[in-house]
């Protein structure tokens, strides 16, 4: 006699909470594409990307077959291990942006400031295969926040050097500053958005990856114990 509660194999069948996987891959997907995207639509980024990693992952876990029949222990625990995932790819995107697009982070969190820029302290940077390059990184800028000077570093555009004779080494330019570094409006996408990620730390990720397995290895470990059974 077949034993009408014998399990039926992760994969044989597919449950509703499996669509998560496919909803889970195209919203991330979709988020890191508005991710790249320059405009007030880049938002979009922001809601996406970590709820797409989220439902990935209970994707996943549903076609295993560790959700069905999940008592609440086993989705208390499916839903850490979502948090984790959801941390993980927003925390990198938030270290990506803080370095490589720093501008729009600090437009976020930045202080607006006019700065005094020494030009003979700047040079050249970022350049590209060709050697060519808008942007130049000066030392020794100051500006002033709350009543008090401070000192930094700052990017400026090339229009923001003064290329004309007799033009004074020192100009005064207008920019984000945040701590020791600044840059100028110039270098700024006022509707960027995504932007908003750069507050996001990257320990964040590291303890994202640790609710993930947490999460992920109690749901095993509960469904394992169930299946048992």
């Amino acid at each position: 006699m077949t034993n009408s509660s014998q399990t039926v194999p992760a994969g044989s069948k597919r449950t509703p909470l499996s669509r998560w996987l496919t909803f889970g891959s195209a919203a991330a997907g979709i988020g890191l594409l508005f991710l790249c995207c320059g405009f007030q639509v880049s938002v979009i980024s922001l809601v996406l990307l970590p709820l797409g990693a989220g439902a990935l992952t209970v994707g996943i876990l549903a076609s295993q077959g560790k959700l069905r029949g999940a008592a609440p222990l086993r989705i208390a625990l499916a839903g850490l291990a979502a948090l984790g995932a959801m941390l993980v790819p927003t925390s990198i995107a938030g270290f990506v942006i803080r370095h490589l697009d720093r501008g729009d982070y600090l437009r976020w969190y930045g202080t607006h400031v006019e700065a005094t820029v020494d030009t003979r302290k700047c040079e050249w940077i970022n350049k590209g295969r060709h050697g060519n390059t808008d942007t130049m990184g000066c030392r020794g800028v100051t500006w002033i926040i709350d009543g008090r000077q401070q000192t930094g570093s700052m990017e400026i555009k090339g229009e923001d050097h003064p290329a004309a004779a007799g033009v004074p080494d020192v100009v005064k330019v207008t920019g984000y500053a945040l701590d020791d570094a600044a840059v100028t409006d110039r270098d700024i996408r006022t509707g960027y958005q995504a932007g908003r990620l750069g507050a996001v730390p990257l320990w964040a990720g590291g303890a994202g990856l640790l609710l993930l397995a947490a999460g992920y290895g109690g749901v095993s470990a509960l469904a394992k114990r169930s299946t048992a059974r």
